[in-house]
């Protein structure tokens, strides 16, 4: 699913992200791309208009028009407690195309990752990832368990490598359970 260069690109964002503690930095896209990264500037905007979800002035706008690579976005690290349980919240929609997903991936104290999208050996965040389908704003909720030697994570939205479009993401909100 992902090629060599892709999971090059994801270990580079990971090294890169500083952490924030425990809240997700800038979750509705308020103040751009603040609190985030992205591999390619080139397919992402953030889109500051009535195009947010409702109640929202700001919304992750990701256009990827390559049919061979998707973009890559992560938020800052933040700190999560090993072994807890939280819950994701984000809404999304598609305004073309399809292939975009929602991810959490954990760190270790070195910063290392310990799960990526796109692991063959069935380490994929969280165990699994959600994709956002629509073409009207949709709430979305994703449970996990942090793993024991987890000190961090971070949020990774991706664009399939074969797939183009246009998604828009927006307040994402992370809770402990």
């Amino acid at each position: 699913m992902f090629t060599q260069t892709s999971k090059s690109c994801l270990l580079a964002l990971a090294l890169a992200i500083p952490m924030v503690a425990s809240a997700i930095n800038n979750p509705g896209f308020e103040d751009g791309m603040q609190g985030w990264k992205a591999s390619t500037r080139d397919t992402i905007t953030v889109k500051n208009s009535s195009e947010g979800a409702p109640g929202s002035s700001s919304a992750l706008q990701i256009m990827d028009p390559d049919a061979v690579k998707g973009a890559f976005i992560a938020s800052d690290r933040f700190q999560v407690d090993s072994g807890a349980k939280y819950q994701l919240l984000y809404q999304g929609k598609t305004v073309s195309g399809n292939g975009c997903g929602v991810y959490v991936v954990f760190f270790d104290a070195s910063k290392k990752a310990i799960n990526r999208p796109g692991n063959s050996k069935g380490t994929d965040p969280v165990g699994k990832g959600l994709s956002v389908a629509g073409n009207k704003w949709k709430s979305y909720k994703l449970d996990f368990d942090v793993p024991a030697n987890a000190t961090s994570a971070a949020i990774y939205i991706l664009s399939y490598g074969k797939s183009t479009g246009e998604f828009l993401l927006d307040n994402f909100e992370l809770k402990k359970m």
